[in-house]
């Protein structure tokens, strides 16, 4: 076990990329998926184990038709995109068959092949996915099998929801098959290297550019790239060093360089967004892809602009996705084998959703709700309710408490199904704090939540809240 901690930007993700590049040229089978601030239950889980039950993603593998037993991976499949229908007696005995689901599926792959299984932003997992971690952690000691678990996550902070209160990372140093790898900021000799490397600079500058980026590698990159476009340098042919051109000079100590990432990435945006031909065009249509999710299905941007009769923003998306990939923006990816565009910076997209005007983000809400649930119907009925968190939160954003409550219990059902019991009390919170007299005037829908609450509270072995919830649904 891998596991790589840091900061945002310093690094991780990079590292893994360069390492699981020289694997992949020794013939190591590599899986790979990333958990996302409010993602669907085991999305990151899902990600990097779907080649093993979807055949066209198998393909990519170049794994033998036979690597896997075909009843193991009907049994993967249950677990990973588990249906509405009533389970089976296999998913009733609760998580730790489809804990032992998984692990079964992972060891007989690398018994055929070593195997690298990478789960990036583990700070974003779901209950489910950390419980499958902590129990890795534990039964690794007893596999003698080619097979390594990357995991990265953020050392700051991370939000109390998602928070892995029970994943201690220093616990696993005990452990000699077990590594913690912990990125650090660069030094300030460090700083002044990766400068050199990528434009040299005048000795004032680059101490600027140092002192402001404090050791972050994205940081001090994202400055590079800001001071190129913005056409605030000129090169000094008797040092062959790049300076400030003489009219940004008197800038150098002041506001030339934003304060942070964040208002660099924005000003960055901003400015090119403004310069280009379209830009009231972008303007509109990047609003609509930020309200869609931090990643999205090209076609869910399509469905979006129908719904909402935006045939005059459709016709000029081609030259917008190009706008938006030049510039950083958003990157270009594939979703379940589509195509799909994310952003590149998830603080990006939240401080541009901060700038909107609330009467215009409500009714884009409700938009979005409408357009998800008719492309994820269209596109596979069974599965809906894997998107059902997201469609609570849109209809909560729009306003409209009564469908918000409807999605979030439809939403305490998926992740039930999923295995995920933290998540499915977590939702059944949320709708309780949306209930009424108005909304819920017999108590019948307090009733459902206060047994679904003592049912996952079973589901995780404790029982003295799980007799709460049903007391309380009792006194109901």
């Amino acid at each position: 076990i891998l596991w790589i901690t840091g900061e945002l930007g310093v690094g991780k993700s990079r590292l893994a990329d360069e390492w699981l590049r020289h694997m992949e040229m020794n013939s190591v089978t590599i899986l790979r998926g990333r958990f996302r601030e409010d993602s669907a239950p085991m999305e990151g889980l899902r990600e990097a184990l779907s080649p093993l039950f979807d055949e066209s993603k198998r393909k990519a593998l170049h794994l033998p038709h036979n690597a896997l037993q075909e009843d193991l991976v009907e049994d993967l499949k249950g677990v990973m995109e588990p249906t509405q229908e009533a389970p089976d007696s296999r998913q009733r005995s609760g998580q730790d068959w489809a804990l032992a689901t998984i692990e079964h599926t992972l060891y007989a792959l690398a018994k055929r092949r070593p195997t690298v299984m990478l789960l990036e932003d583990l700070h974003w997992a779901d209950s489910f996915s950390l419980r499958l971690v902590e129990r890795w952690k534990e039964e690794m000691a007893t596999r003698a099998i080619p097979l390594v678990l990357v995991f990265t996550q953020r050392s700051e902070k991370a939000h109390a929801s998602h928070r892995p209160t029970h994943m201690n990372t220093r616990a696993i140093r005990a452990f000699n098959y077990a590594f913690d790898l912990h990125l650090e900021r660069l030094a300030d000799e460090e700083s002044e290297a990766l400068l050199d490397d990528l434009l040299p600079f005048e000795h004032e500058l680059r101490a600027r550019v140092v002192q402001t980026a404090r050791g972050n590698p994205l940081y001090l990159t994202q400055i590079v790239r800001y001071l190129i476009e913005e056409e605030l340098l000129e090169l000094h042919q008797e040092s062959a060093r790049w300076g400030i051109s003489e009219e940004h000079r008197e800038k150098l100590g002041h506001e030339l360089l934003p304060p942070d990432l964040r208002a660099l990435l924005m000003q960055r945006v901003k400015v090119q967004l403004s310069q280009h031909r379209l830009s009231a065009v972008l303007d509109q249509l990047l609003v609509r892809g930020m309200l869609l999710g931090n990643r999205f299905e090209l076609r869910l941007l399509k469905e979006m602009l129908k719904v909402e009769g935006r045939g005059d923003l459709e016709a000029y998306l081609d030259d917008a996705l190009e706008a938006f990939t030049q510039s950083g923006v958003l990157i270009p990816t594939v979703i379940d084998g589509r195509s799909g565009l994310e952003f590149g910076y998830e603080m990006l997209r939240s401080s541009l959703l901060d700038e909107q005007p609330h009467e215009e983000l409500a009714r884009l809400h409700v938009l979005a709700a409408n357009a998800k649930k008719t492309y994820y119907e269209q596109r596979d009925p069974t599965q809906l309710d894997l998107y059902a968190h997201e469609l609570a939160h849109h209809w909560s954003e729009s306003g409209d408490v009564e469908r918000a409550f409807k999605w979030l219990m439809r939403a305490a059902r998926a992740a039930e199904r999923a295995q995920d019991f933290r998540q499915a009390l977590d939702y059944l919170r949320q709708a309780g704090q949306r209930l009424s007299p108005e909304l819920d005037p017999n108590g019948e829908h307090l009733l459902e939540i206060r047994l679904s609450e003592g049912r996952m509270f079973r589901f995780l072995g404790e029982f003295a809240p799980a007799e709460d919830a049903l007391r309380e649904a009792i006194e109901e």
